[in-house]
C-alpha cells in the first residue's frame, strides 16, 4: 500500500515538488551566506530525511486516522500542521547547512516560503486566466514553469544579499512579524481549498494571496536595507 501510495498518490507527489519548490527558494537567498563544512553532505541527508517523510508519514496517517477524509476540520488541520512541519524542517536544515545566525537564516527561510506560495499562486492564476488544460495540468510541466518562475525573484530580493551583508539586531522584530504572516497565509490559503467558490472569487482570493506574500518581502527587504551593515 505504502509503494502503491508514494507512486500515485498525488497529495505526496505535491508534497515532494513543494518541499523542492521551498528548499530552492530559499537556497536563492542563503547561497551567498557562509556555509558549514561537509555543505553539499549536510544537504543530502536532508534530503534523504524529507523523502521518507514523505513516504511514509502521508500513509501512517491515513491508516491511523482511517476517518479523516470525511472530516474537513480534520483534513484542514492536518494539512496546516503538514505545511508549517515542512517549513520548520527545511528552516532546521538550513541550520545544520549554513553557519549563520538563527535570525539570518529565519530571514532568509520566510523570503524563501513567500516566494514558493507567490510562485505557485501565479501559475494557478495563469491557468484559470488561460482555462489551460493538456500540458498546463501536468505536474512535471507545473513544477518545470514554477522552477523559472524564481528567476524574478532573485533578481527583485535575493541578488541583494552578499557574503558581506547580516540580519542586524533592529531587524529581528519585522522577522518574527514576516513570519506570522507567513503562518497565517499558509491557514487562509489551506482553508481556501475546502470552501465552495466561483472561478472568480478562487482568482481574487489568489491574488490576494500573491500580494500578501510580495508585500512581506518588499517590507523585509526595505527593512533589511535600512539596517544593513
Amino acid at each position: 500500500m505504502l509503494i502503491t501510495y508514494f507512486l500515485g498518490g498525488e497529495w505526496t507527489f505535491y508534497g515532494i515538488t513543494f518541499f523542492i519548490e521551498l528548499f530552492v527558494s530559499e537556497l536563492l537567498f542563503l547561497m551567498t551566506q557562509r556555509k558549514k563544512k561537509h555543505f553539499i553532505f549536510r544537504l543530502a541527508g536532508v534530503a534523504v530525511i524529507f523523502f521518507l517523510m514523505f513516504l511514509f508519514f502521508p500513509p501512517f496517517i491515513q491508516n491511523t486516522f482511517p476517518s479523516l477524509k470525511e472530516n474537513l476540520v480534520a483534513i484542514y488541520s492536518y494539512d496546516t500542521f503538514y505545511f508549517i512541519i515542512i517549513f520548520v524542517i527545511s528552516f532546521l536544515a538550513m541550520m545544520l547547512a549554513f553557519d549563520e545566525s538563527i535570525w539570518n537564516i529565519l530571514f532568509c527561510c520566510v523570503a524563501g516560503y513567500c516566494v514558493q506560495h507567490a510562485v505557485f499562486l501565479i501559475y494557478d492564476v495563469f491557468v484559470i486566466a488561460i482555462n489551460g488544460t493538456g500540458i498546463w495540468k501536468n505536474e512535471f510541466f507545473r513544477f518545470f514553469v514554477e522552477m523559472l518562475l524564481n528567476i524574478p525573484f532573485y533578481f527583485l530580493f535575493a541578488h541583494r544579499l552578499t557574503k558581506a551583508d547580516c540580519i542586524n539586531v533592529g531587524s529581528k522584530d519585522i522577522v518574527l512579524f514576516s513570519l506570522s504572516a507567513v503562518i497565517i497565509n499558509i491557514i487562509l490559503s489551506l482553508w481556501e481549498l475546502y470552501d465552495t467558490r466561483t472561478t472568480t472569487t478562487i482568482v481574487f482570493e489568489e491574488l490576494y494571496s500573491i500580494a500578501c506574500s510580495i508585500l512581506i518581502l518588499f517590507l523585509q527587504f526595505s527593512v533589511f536595507l535600512k539596517y544593513k551593515i
